[in-house]
């Protein structure tokens, strides 16, 4: 029997392929669990139609990820703190305050996609990756 799988199943395929498997396991298994239907033409015809709307979409987002990640690899942010002895900042710059500083220049991202290696405590000009860009963060007293 082939079905078409709505999610991943372990073992057997990934979603939205069309595999052969035996009646009893798509009937007491897969289908109850919604984890596949029946692969009808309706249901090929209509998974089809799902993957060209969804590739359109993901065509449009990463062409939009792409002009963001432009510009913020361009981008120079300068935060101000206090500094003490051999240019060390009482306290450090966070995810958190690079993603107040991102906004507040117009760029929503979540300070769970930047990445720091530490928080940064000296001053100096520092690359900071988010998901996808390259950032430069200058620090200045």
């Amino acid at each position: 029997m082939q079905v078409i799988l709505r999610e991943e199943v372990q073992h057997l395929g990934e979603v939205g392929q069309i595999v052969n498997v035996k009646p009893g396991y798509a009937r007491n298994f897969l289908f109850p669990r919604g984890f596949a239907v029946q692969a009808s033409d309706r249901q090929v015809s209509r998974l089809e139609h799902e993957k060209r709307v969804l590739e359109k979409k993901l065509t449009k987002l990463r062409d939009q990820a792409t002009k963001t990640a432009d510009s913020l690899s361009k981008l120079v942010l300068t935060i101000a703190k206090a500094t003490g002895d051999q240019d060390r900042l009482f306290g450090s710059v966070t995810s958190i305050e690079i993603a107040e500083h991102l906004a507040a220049a117009g760029y929503q991202i979540d300070r769970r996609h930047i990445h720091l290696d530490e928080h940064i405590k000296t001053l100096g000009e520092t690359q900071v990756k988010a998901l996808m860009p390259f950032t430069t963060i200058h620090s200045h007293s």
